[in-house]
């Protein structure tokens, strides 16, 4: 059996946190090691914009049909597609009703928020010290 590098083993354990995440109730929030991962240097390496195949949904729908706006920016932060379509063709913004949730897509959809993220991500990929 091949061993499966460091890689792969980051993304099957992203993909087992995501679907874990949508199958439990709606009133709980990601677990530690969801959070972990999103704050994780590593986490830009992971499809964030992976569809879960039960559900259809990636990580920003789920996250925007809870309207946990936390996540939301973990996520975003962490290099999440906010262009991401579901198995239906739903944006993230057409996931949720709530209106604060809509307008921080909004926002993250602006060519302003898409070059400070990648500024600064660059910055700190650049930071002495960083791995």
């Amino acid at each position: 059996m091949r061993k499966l590098d460091s890689r792969a083993l980051l993304t099957a354990s992203y993909r087992s946190l995501l679907h874990s995440y949508i199958q439990q109730s709606p009133t709980e929030g990601p677990s530690q090691q969801l959070l972990n991962l999103l704050s994780s240097p590593r986490a830009h390496l992971v499809d964030l914009s992976y569809l879960d195949p039960t559900s259809g949904r990636a990580l920003l729908h789920e996250a925007a049909r809870r309207k946990d706006l936390m996540l939301i920016d973990m996520s975003v932060r962490a290099g999440a597609n906010v262009f991401v379509r579901d198995i239906r063709g739903r944006s993230v913004g057409e996931s949720t009703k709530d209106e604060k949730v809509k307008v921080f897509f909004k926002q993250c959809e602006s060519p302003v928020h898409s070059f400070v993220a990648d500024l600064t991500y660059h910055l700190k990929s650049h930071e002495p010290g960083h791995k």
